[in-house]
């Protein structure tokens, strides 16, 4: 029954393990092992710098958000959060108010200026601003829509 193991015993240079491997193999495995250094040496570069990177980075609590006249065992959570609730007081229209609320709120502040200076500014034709701008006076066009709901059903 021919096998595997037939048709390699019948290669020359058979030792009994394995084939010899021809020219080409061979500097296929070599091309492989270059390969493997070069990625072993860019991953070690790539990991020094998001470590030099990460230098910049600050800790996930800030000691400004804590209240160190409130002693920890006594109420942790006034101590945990009394620098953040000082620092932002609860406003009249929120029920609750923390770091996400504050981000959304100022995302908000930033697409609102932005939405403005596409309503109220002009740019040059044919430039990615221009067509924004453009499509948002389309959206905010309440006369051109109503009469579109109007006659156009």
């Amino acid at each position: 029954m021919g096998g595997g193991g037939d048709a390699a015993r019948r290669t020359k240079g058979y030792d009994g393990i394995r084939p010899r491997q021809d020219k080409k193999e061979q500097r296929k495995i070599e091309i492989i092992m270059e390969l493997k250094n070069l990625l072993t040496v860019i991953t070690m570069a790539t990991v020094t710098m998001g470590a030099a990177a990460q230098d910049n980075l600050t800790a996930g609590v800030s000691a400004d958000n804590l209240d160190k006249t409130v002693r920890p065992a006594d109420d942790f959570y006034s101590f945990a959060c009394g620098g953040w609730m000082k620092a932002n007081p609860l406003p009249a229209a929120y029920s609750r108010y923390g770091s996400f609320d504050q981000l959304a709120e100022n995302n908000n502040k930033r697409i609102n200026a932005i939405l403005d200076d596409l309503k109220n500014a002009d740019y040059k034709p044919g430039t990615t601003e221009r067509k924004l701008s453009d499509l948002y006076k389309l959206a905010i066009d309440q006369q051109r829509r109503a009469w579109n709901r109007l006659f156009l059903r």
